[in-house]
């Protein structure tokens, strides 16, 4: 990949200099991990199961960026489901996201 930057018609002084950014690609969403792993739990459970809805709330909540919702599902997930439920199907990752 060949990359040429110019800068014209201008005049820099005491060292100043010219800094590119080059951006390929579109960035990552930091919970697209998250996400996935919602969504795979979720697939293993039956959709009329309270503890399904719940997650599929979630996944709606992160992917809006809509942080107190995010909050308020956690709080109902610590709540109505027991530790273990949630630490046979989630990862570390998961787990630390939902404050357990």
């Amino acid at each position: 990949m060949s990359i040429h930057i110019s800068v014209e018609n201008n005049h820099f002084d005491n060292g100043s200099s010219v800094v590119g950014t080059l951006n390929e690609g579109k960035s990552q969403d930091p919970n697209e991990a998250i996400l996935n792993e919602l969504q795979e739990i979720r697939s293993q459970l039956d959709s009329t199961d309270r503890l399904w809805l719940e997650i599929k709330k979630l996944e709606e909540a992160i992917q809006k960026h809509n942080e107190p919702q995010v909050a308020q599902v956690v709080k109902v997930l610590k709540s109505d489901f027991s530790i273990s439920v949630l630490s046979n199907l989630a990862s570390t990752a998961l787990l630390k996201f939902l404050g357990l």
